[in-house]
């Protein structure tokens, strides 16, 4: 119950809440699915609205999750195709809508919200950046422990690296010699302890020429009010789709953007 309140509570502060019928959100595709439109076949792929008319063609090993408004979800994963209606009879099938719900109806609003203004998503969980030097934190995760320990890998350890950390805009830098791992200071984060920090940070050898192209990664300190609520929703998440790694990491690094919407903190 303690969990069904957490992920409601995530739902309510969004004032945007609202009913939309009869579509269905694509929101996570693996392998091949094809998406029958208008007279076209495409690939299937995150963020389309399945509605009327609209049919989907799995191949073998292929599967897709689809979202209801309401944040029920359904996982096909049976080869064949499936039509709107079809499709539609599933969800009309469900009578639990499981802890959840209100993490996935804010998804589904989010791409909708997108799809409206028609602008591009920018939902986190569909960036990816990349830097093999840099390890951990994860990138687009939560750092729930105190200090913060960034840790990189290098085939050069005697050569100097610099760190850059950006927190909430702020910036910080200093160079380390053969380390792996660096220690964010504390006076970096004096910032009131009831405000949530947004970290982007970026390692690479200091006398680099390109230092701009290196992609940072970003990972996001709560409030220390919200540590044990967001423990729990990661740890629903990671119970419920311990199966699934890919689906997971996407639920993850959404899940980072809605905490982000409600610091109202920015990727800047």
């Amino acid at each position: 119950m303690l969990l069904v309140i957490f992920w409601g509570w995530l739902l309510y502060l969004n004032p945007e809440h609202k009913v939309v019928p009869d579509r269905y959100l694509l929101y996570h595709v693996n392998n091949e699915v094809v998406w029958i439109h208008d007279g076209k076949r495409e690939p299937a792929r995150r963020g389309v609205f399945i509605q009327d008319h609209h049919a989907l063609l799995l191949s073998s090993k292929s599967d897709v999750m689809l979202i209801q408004n309401d944040g029920k979800s359904i996982l096909l994963k049976e080869a064949g195709n499936f039509s709107f209606q079809q499709i539609k009879s599933r969800f009309s099938k469900l009578k639990e809508t499981g802890v959840t719900s209100a993490f996935f109806t804010y998804v589904f609003e989010k791409f909708l919200k997108g799809e409206e203004n028609e602008t591009k998503q920018k939902i986190t969980g569909v960036v990816f950046r990349g830097n093999e030097l840099m390890q951990t934190p994860e990138d687009s995760s939560f750092a729930m422990i105190q200090p913060v320990i960034l840790t990189w890998k290098t085939k050069q350890p005697a050569i100097p690296h610099k760190i850059t950390v950006h927190v909430n805009g702020s910036v910080y830098d200093t160079i380390v010699r053969q380390q792996l791992k660096f220690t964010i200071p504390a006076h970096w984060f004096a910032i009131a302890t009831s405000k949530a920090k947004l970290v982007r940070w970026k390692c690479y050898p200091a006398d680099s020429k390109q230092a701009d192209a290196i992609a940072a990664r970003l990972f996001l300190v709560p409030a220390s009010d919200d540590a044990d609520i967001i423990q729990q929703q990661l740890k629903q998440l990671r119970m419920n789709y311990k199966n699934d790694q890919s689906l997971l990491r996407l639920m993850e690094r959404d899940l980072l953007e809605r905490w982000m919407e409600m610091y109202q903190v920015q990727q800047y």
